[in-house]
C-alpha cells in the first residue's frame, strides 16, 4: 500500500511593500492620465502627488504647492523608466508623466500614517508631494473675545423741574424742550391748573423725543414736574426755564434725576475690516448672537460660537479661522460703548488656538491602506472623481 504525504502551509509571509512610485494593485480598478511636467526646470519623481497646472489644467501638472492645490493623482513609474529598482525614476521638466488618478500606489510617508487615516500632502520643503498625517496640516487659528459683564440696555434720562414758589396771577412761563420752545403759558385760574397746562405744553413740544411729563407732588405743593426722555441718551431735556411778569416770579431749576445712557454697542476690527456697530437688541444673549453672526461673516472666520452660561451672562465668543495659517485672524479695537456709566469691556486673545504655518493640505480623495512611519513606504488609495 502506497503511503502519501500531505503538506500544509503553516506560515505565511506578509507581502512586502512595493517600490515607491509603483502601482500597488496591478489588476485593480486603476485609471491613469497623461500630463506634461509643467515645472520650469524641476523634475518630479515617481511616487509624489501632483497638482494641475493652473495655467494649463488639461495638459500640465506641477509639484504640489500652495494652500488650495487641485490634486490630480500620483506620478507612477512608466515602462520607459528604469526597471532595475534604482533611484532613476523621475520625470524631467517637459516630460510626459504617467499619473494614477484612481487606484492604489506606493508612496514614501512624511510622518507616521496608520491604515484608515486621512491623507495630507506636503506642499513645501524636502517632503513636497509626499503623504503625511493631519498634524502636518497645521491647526486653524482661534480667537476668543471675553466680556467682563453683561451688555446693558441703557436707560432714559430723567429730569426734574422745580419751582421755588407758587405761580401767581399774570405770571408767564417759558422753557425749551430738547431745544424747542414751548408755547408760552400764562397763569390761568390757579397754580395747580397752570402747572397742568405747563405739563401739556412740555409734552407737545417734546413730541416723539419725550416719553412722559408728569406733575410730581414732591412736597405736597405741586411745584415739580418730572420728564423722561424717550431716547436712551444723556441729552439735556429742559433748558431756559423761566417765569416772567406778575407781581412775583417763582425761581425755576432743572436737574437730572437719572443719567441717560444709549444702549450698549459693540464694534471691533478683523484684519482691519470694521465689524459693527452691533447695538443691544432684546437681551444680552440675543446681542451676543448678533455680534457672533457679524463676526462669522468675515472671510477669515469659519465660525463664531457664543459660550452659553446658564448661571450667568454668556461671556465669550470663540472664532475659528477659515485658513490654516498662523495668526491668520487679528481682532483689534474691541470696544463696548453705552449701556451704563461703566460699559462692559472686552478682552481679546488672538492666540487662543495658535495656528502653524501650513505645510500640508488635505487630499479628500485619498486614504491610507497600509501605513508606516516616517520614510517608510505606504500604500495610498486615490480616487479623483469625476475622472480627469
Amino acid at each position: 500500500m502506497a503511503i502519501s504525504n500531505t503538506h500544509f502551509q503553516s506560515a505565511y509571509s506578509v507581502q512586502p511593500a512595493g517600490l515607491v512610485g509603483e502601482v500597488a494593485d496591478q489588476n485593480g480598478n486603476n485609471d491613469f492620465a497623461s500630463r506634461i511636467n509643467g515645472e520650469a526646470s524641476a523634475s518630479i519623481a515617481a511616487g509624489l502627488a501632483v497638482m494641475r497646472d493652473s495655467s494649463a489644467k488639461e495638459t500640465k501638472v506641477k509639484a504640489v504647492a500652495g494652500t488650495s492645490p487641485e490634486l490630480l493623482g500620483v506620478a507612477v513609474a512608466s515602462t520607459r523608466q528604469s526597471a532595475d529598482n534604482s533611484d532613476n525614476r523621475t520625470y524631467a521638466a517637459g516630460d510626459d508623466i504617467r499619473i494614477l488618478t484612481q487606484g492604489t500606489a506606493w508612496m514614501e510617508a512624511a510622518g507616521t500614517l496608520a491604515a484608515g487615516d486621512a491623507v495630507y500632502i506636503v506642499n513645501t520643503g524636502a517632503d513636497q508631494g509626499k503623504p503625511g498625517p493631519a498634524s502636518l496640516g497645521g491647526t486653524y487659528p482661534g480667537v476668543t473675545l471675553t466680556w467682563n459683564k453683561a451688555l446693558a440696555a441703557g436707560q432714559a434720562r430723567i429730569e426734574r423741574m422745580t419751582f421755588d414758589a407758587d405761580l401767581v396771577t399774570s405770571n408767564v412761563f417759558n422753557c425749551d424742550v430738547f431745544g424747542t420752545a414751548i408755547d408760552a403759558i400764562t397763569f390761568n385760574t390757579s397754580h395747580d391748573v397752570t402747572m397742568g397746562q405747563i405739563v401739556d405744553a412740555i409734552i407737545e413740544a417734546g413730541a416723539d423725543n419725550l416719553l412722559s411729563a408728569t406733575l410730581s407732588d414732591q412736597a405736597g405743593n405741586n411745584r415739580t414736574i418730572d420728564v423722561v426722555s424717550f431716547a436712551f441718551a444723556n441729552t439735556a431735556i429742559l433748558t431756559n426755564s423761566v417765569v416772567t411778569a406778575g407781581a412775583s416770579q417763582a425761581g425755576v431749576t432743572e436737574a437730572a434725576v437719572q443719567t441717560g445712557y444709549a444702549p450698549a454697542s459693540f464694534s471691533c476690527t478683523v484684519d482691519g475690516d470694521t465689524i459693527g456697530p452691533v447695538v443691544w437688541s432684546g437681551s444680552h444673549d440675543d446681542t451676543m448672537q448678533n455680534i457672533a453672526a457679524q463676526l462669522a461673516g468675515h472671510s477669515k472666520v469659519a465660525s463664531a460660537v457664543v459660550t452659553i452660561d446658564e448661571d450667568a451672562f454668556d461671556p465669550t465668543i470663540t472664532l475659528t479661522g477659515a485658513n490654516y495659517a498662523a495668526d491668520d485672524i487679528d481682532v483689534a479695537s474691541a470696544t463696548v460703548t453705552g449701556g451704563e456709566a461703566t460699559p462692559a469691556t472686552v478682552t481679546v486673545d488672538n492666540e487662543a488656538t495658535p495656528g502653524v504655518a501650513q505645510t500640508a493640505v488635505l487630499w479628500a480623495d485619498a486614504g491610507v491602506v497600509v501605513g508606516g512611519t516616517d520614510g517608510e513606504t505606504v500604500k495610498i488609495s486615490v480616487a479623483v472623481l469625476p475622472k480627469p
